[in-house]
């Protein structure tokens, strides 16, 4: 088998039928002995909606590998008692590389029943909403449905088309379900609702920040091409590395309002002989931080213009001064 194509795995989500002719009922998390081929490995059974089994049932279920093993779907596997060593049952393996699951929960089970007797493009939509934000290539698919990539891609096609899936990556044909590409949205939207919220005087967030507040397993490629998507639909606007909410504007009010209005009135009461920047933020004391953003915002919007790190100059001071040094300039010259 070529390398990437296969991988081995300690857990398998399995359809289990226990046979009629065992004297007892298993109990859920049995330990039993799987065999898939020539290997035999302890395992325990999780049956997915029942505490036990009766002979002659069946059921969905997951087995907890000791040792990890090398399966496709589409496997058969036979399941013997640890002791005595009697064949108890066997069963199809549905996926064999599936995540944990919670038992008794009716979409888990709905998912078990798509695997076992659903259509490709269905199955398909089961293991791309189980890879979560990662998205899953399709030489995974391939071999968690046990199907030929050729198949994969052309059901993949009609997904595409019918725009239940996108593609993320074209370099192999990774594919994330457009359900998953949407709740990114309403994430990263909700994330920047969050920290307009919490940070009014701030413009927006920068692009790293705003990725660590959302799940780790979110690739930059998906990041990034959600942050395009809702910058097109005008829902957020980048600038550069920042971003924020379109309907996001710095509102002063309160509390900030008179932190705008006594610096404002301290660098205009100075005219050209302005304190220090460190000066006129250590003279708010505990409002420290809430002064230097207020000055951050007011830099930005041209109320005030910085000379170097530490010097600040009201705008209406220096226009002043220009207007002065025209008129000046303009002025005729006195004949003496």
């Amino acid at each position: 088998m070529r390398p990437g194509t296969v991988w081995p795995t300690q857990r398998l989500d399995v359809f289990f039928e226990y046979l009629a002719s065992n004297t007892r009922k298993l109990k859920n998390r049995a330990l039993v002995r799987l065999h898939t081929g020539t290997a035999e490995i302890m395992t325990r059974i999780v049956l997915m909606d029942a505490d036990e089994l009766s002979p002659g049932e069946n059921t969905f279920a997951q087995l907890i590998l000791a040792n990890e093993d090398v399966v496709v779907s589409g496997d058969h596997f036979v399941l013997r008692s640890y002791s005595p060593v009697t064949t108890i049952g066997g069963g199809i393996i549905l996926d064999p590389l599936p995540g944990k699951h919670k038992r008794n929960q009716k979409k888990t089970l709905s998912d078990f029943r798509t695997l076992l007797e659903g259509s490709l493009p269905d199955k398909i939509m089961v293991l791309l909403e189980r890879a979560g934000f990662a998205g899953i290539p399709i030489r995974s698919l391939s071999f968690r449905l046990g199907v030929h990539a050729k198949k994969i891609r052309e059901a993949l096609e009609k997904l595409l088309s019918s725009h239940q899936a996108i593609l993320l990556s074209s370099d192999d044909t990774t594919v994330l379900s457009v359900h998953l590409y949407a709740q990114m949205e309403e994430l990263i939207l909700k994330s920047l609702a969050d920290y307009h919220r919490k940070n009014p005087l701030k413009e927006g967030i920068s692009k790293e920040e705003l990725k660590a507040a959302l799940a780790s397993t979110v690739s930059a490629k998906l990041f990034n091409m959600v942050l395009v998507s809702l910058g097109k639909k005008e829902n957020i606007v980048i600038n550069k590395d920042n971003v924020r909410m379109a309907t996001h504007q710095v509102l002063l009010a309160g509390e900030e309002d008179a932190l705008h209005q006594s610096i404002a009135s301290t660098y205009d009461k100075a005219g050209l002989t302005p304190p220090s920047l460190s000066d006129v933020i250590d003279s708010f004391k505990d409002r420290k931080v809430k002064a230097q953003n207020i000055i951050k915002l007011m830099l930005k919007d041209g109320e005030l213009v910085k000379i170097n790190e530490d010097l600040c100059f009201a705008k209406t001071v220096l226009e002043k001064l220009r207007l002065s040094w025209t008129v000046r300039r303009h002025r005729p010259h006195s004949r003496s």
